[in-house]
């Protein structure tokens, strides 16, 4: 029987065994965090998955959950899949007796209606959620987030507080990241592995046996000629979703075909096996039709996981309209459902949104991104809470930039009020550079940054921010700024800078008749 994917994983028997070893003292009540990295495309989530498979075929909870790529990480996205799903699935009741106050923000179903959310830090979420994960498991329990790349620096500092209290629990932590870059939680990690809190599995690219093996998997039965296994070797990279991808491709289309002397490269016409994995991607948006084609073309300018409802509203069709794009996208392999969120789609990889953006004319990109950050506001006037993110990320790629930094001033208030600090200060710091100090905007996004910095602690940045605002300011918003940075220098017990504000602060409003701002002056002062 024909397999266009591989029945099970080649290649990697040693990173099979380390995983399997770990949820082995997982059980024995020595928890860890292993941490599989790899560029993409090279098998991070073939090999979790069969990870999970396994927990699951033993009876151990397994918690699932990824961040996104939304130009702007949304905060806890990947923590709160994977609890937010586990309670949605097994219900709040059977045994889970954790206090509940720090990952409310996390848990929606814990939060109390008519009270504010708690605002823990990243410790006590991570305890938090450590407690959580030891009472849910009997004898072990797995949690994995994927494409941490993607993810804020708060999920990042909860990760870190569980790689370093996670021995003595019955917990198997796995995360997955790219290996390219630099992002925030890469470096996290690098650090947990230095001082031995976690374990690293770098996933290498595919060897020539290797590949010829998955082959000969993929196509299921017969002999496998040598010009197809040099085709895959070819234009694989070694990588075993591009074996997969260009077997499915082009056996379909017929460059690969089956003979009495087993499967070959069809040397009667042309090469239709393409040089790159855009070309695969160029041939099956080709073979939709013109609706469908486009709608993949906008999810691919949304973001590379988007929602069904926000797809529907960017191209202004009726839902049947959509369904039967994405239909018809799932079906040319372009993108993938996700079965715990009906309305939730994906494509297969990043490198599939890569090449059909790289396809688009930068003059069609920009329209695509003007035109839909507009239907978002008209059908979610607030945005919700990750859609914000998306829509500045659309609003920059269109050039509107005073409407981006207006979505990510939402996003960065949304994220101080749920404690998502170190969140919020790269979402301030990027409204900010999108407007100036012509613009309204440019004084209300500074003074949320200047207080958002002196909560963290960041005094020196907090007092550079006021002195920024200072020079641009009239008399009575310096007063303002200057009781802020009073204010961000007493939090830090540096006395004589915060009373100097404190005073330059009174001088400017001392003339000015019924002004309010003198009463908290001597709130401050004292």
């Amino acid at each position: 029987m024909l397999q266009l994917s591989c029945p099970s994983v080649v290649g990697r028997a040693d990173e099979t065994a380390a995983l399997g070893a770990a949820l082995d003292r997982a059980t024995a009540g020595a928890g860890s965090l292993v941490w599989v990295t790899g560029e993409a495309g090279v098998g991070k989530s073939r090999l979790v998955n069969e990870l999970c498979d396994a927990a699951e075929g033993r009876g151990l909870p397994v918690l699932v959950g990824r961040a996104v790529d939304t130009g702007t990480p949304v905060p806890f996205r990947a923590l709160f899949e994977a609890l937010s799903g586990h309670v949605r699935r097994v219900g709040t009741a059977g045994g889970i007796s954790v206090d509940r106050r720090a990952l409310a923000q996390i848990v929606p179903e814990w939060r109390v209606a008519g009270e504010e959310t708690y605002q823990a830090s990243a410790m006590e979420i991570g305890e938090g959620l450590l407690r959580f994960l030891t009472t849910v498991a009997d004898d072990a329990c797995l949690l994995v987030l994927e494409d941490l790349h993607w993810s804020d620096p708060d999920t990042a500092a909860v990760v870190e507080y569980v790689a370093d209290n996670v021995a003595t629990a019955p917990v198997l932590c796995v995360v997955t990241t790219r290996l390219e870059g630099s992002d925030h939680a890469g470096r996290v990690l690098s650090d947990l592995v230095a001082r031995k809190s976690a374990t690293r599995v770098e996933l290498r690219r595919l060897t020539r046996d290797e590949l010829t093996m998955m082959t000969s998997m993929c196509l299921g039965a017969g002999l496998v000629d040598a010009s197809v296994t040099s085709l895959i070797e070819n234009f694989a990279n070694g990588l075993p979703l591009l074996v997969e991808e260009l077997l499915m491709t082009s056996v379909a289309d017929g460059t690969i075909k089956s003979s009495p002397d087993g499967w070959r490269v069809d040397a009667t016409g042309a090469p239709a096996v393409p040089e790159r994995f855009a070309e695969l991607v160029r041939r099956r948006m080709g073979a939709l039709d013109g609706g469908a084609a486009r709608a993949i073309r906008v999810g691919a300018v949304l973001g590379q996981r988007f929602d069904a409802e926000l797809l529907r509203a960017a191209l202004g069709v009726s839902s049947g309209a959509v369904a039967h794009a994405l239909r018809a996208g799932v079906q040319a392999q372009l993108v993938t459902t996700d079965r715990s969120e009906p309305a939730a789609f994906e494509f297969r990889h990043a490198l599939t949104r890569e090449a059909i953006l790289e396809d688009l004319l930068p003059l069609e990109r920009i329209e695509i991104a003007r035109v839909a950050p507009a239907a978002l506001e008209l059908d979610w006037p607030d945005l919700g809470d990750s859609f914000g993110e998306q829509a500045a990320a659309l609003a920059d790629e269109a050039g509107d930039t005073r409407r981006a930094a207006g979505h990510l001033l939402q996003a960065a208030r949304r994220a101080r009020k749920q404690g998502a600090l170190s969140s919020a200060v790269p979402m301030l710091d990027r409204a900010w550079s999108f407007v100036d100090d012509a613009d309204p905007e440019w004084f209300e996004i500074g003074e949320v940054l200047l207080s958002v910095l002196s909560i963290t602690g960041a005094v020196d940045e907090a007092l550079a921010v006021g002195e920024r605002m200072r020079a641009a300011a009239g008399p009575e918003q310096r007063a303002n700024i200057h009781l802020a940075m009073a204010r961000a220098a007493a939090e830090a017990s540096r006395w004589g800078i915060a009373g100097a504000h404190a005073a330059a602060a009174r001088d400017l409003v001392e003339h000015v008749p019924g002004s309010l701002v003198g009463a908290r002056i001597d709130a401050v002062s004292a």
